[in-house]
């Protein structure tokens, strides 16, 4: 008898357990045994598949909710991909307003706009440019990009520069959306349905700028070849019998088991319907020959 590790979800009256995201329930054997929670009951795997989970997301003060019931779905401890889209300058489209008191070397950037923020050292860049020529007064007449910035949000296309040691640019631009989507993980602290949604709580906050998103989760559905008949439960432990006799595939006891009646009952019950089998092919063999 094996425990794959972590926990799983089962609702009364279905059919299926979900399992944790870090478990790989892809080596159980179908036809497999399997007690949820110590119920005193085995039921029959039927099936397993791979669940693979994209969901949008929004902000709901601390936590992040999802359109739609999928409390069930998640479990203590699951591990969340959480991505989002941000954006970056394409180009400088024109010069709008030159300003006055520019010097050669200055760095200005784009005004306004939220910046993404680097997960990992909490760092965020803006767009910046560099004045490479200036005229008598100061106005710019060269300027060039020296980085595009990240930006969840993207600064107004027209738009007044900020930096440097003049005033009054006016530049246009255009922007991109980044080809790759920002992306880290976050582990569930708890899950509820609530009306027409689910509040996910995370174990850490996400960066406060992100108020979009989405979340995708990789694990497995376990299909029973019975209806489950105990009362729905959420993060229960759960044993798999893994070892079966070599003929009639029939679960083997296993030293420590605390499942030794279960396991001998449907032994019997198997053993039964077998002998019963046999039984009645031995009378259809007989009324043959009587004929």
């Amino acid at each position: 008898m094996k425990n794959f590790g972590h926990s799983i979800n089962i609702d009364h009256d279905s059919n299926y357990i979900i399992g944790h995201s870090e478990v790989d329930y892809s080596s159980a054997r179908i036809g497999s045994l399997i007690n949820i929670d110590n119920d005193g009951h085995f039921y029959i795997i039927g099936a397993i598949e791979p669940l693979n989970l994209i969901l949008n997301f929004s902000i709901d003060g601390n936590d992040i909710l999802i359109n739609g019931n999928y409390e069930n779905y998640f479990l203590l401890d699951d591990v969340l991909m959480v991505s989002y889209k941000e954006y970056e300058l394409l180009t400088i489209k024109s010069i709008l307003n030159n300003g006055i008191n520019y010097k050669v070397g200055d760095i200005l950037s784009l005004n306004g706009g939220i910046l993404s923020t680097n997960t990992m050292d909490n760092t965020s860049e803006s767009a910046n440019f560099k004045v490479n020529d200036v005229d008598i007064k100061g106005a710019i007449k060269k300027l060039v990009p020296i980085s595009k910035g990240k930006y969840i949000k993207f600064p107004e296309k027209i738009n007044s520069l900020i930096g440097g040691r003049g005033s009054g640019a006016q530049i246009s631009v255009e922007n991109a959306l980044v080809s790759n989507r920002k992306m880290f993980e976050r582990q569930i602290v708890s899950a509820t349905n609530k009306e027409s949604n689910t509040i996910i709580e995370l174990n850490f906050k996400l960066p406060p700028a992100i108020q979009e998103g989405k979340v995708s989760i990789n694990k497995y559905k376990i299909f029973l070849t019975s209806t489950y008949v105990g009362p729905t439960k959420k993060n229960v432990n759960y044993n798999i019998v893994r070892d079966y006799s070599p003929i009639l595939q029939l679960p083997l006891l296993v030293k420590g088991s605390n499942k030794l009646e279960e396991i001998a009952n449907h032994n019997i019950l198997r053993l039964e319907q077998k002998i019963k089998e046999l039984e009645d092919k031995i009378n259809r063999i007989n009324s043959l020959i009587k004929i």
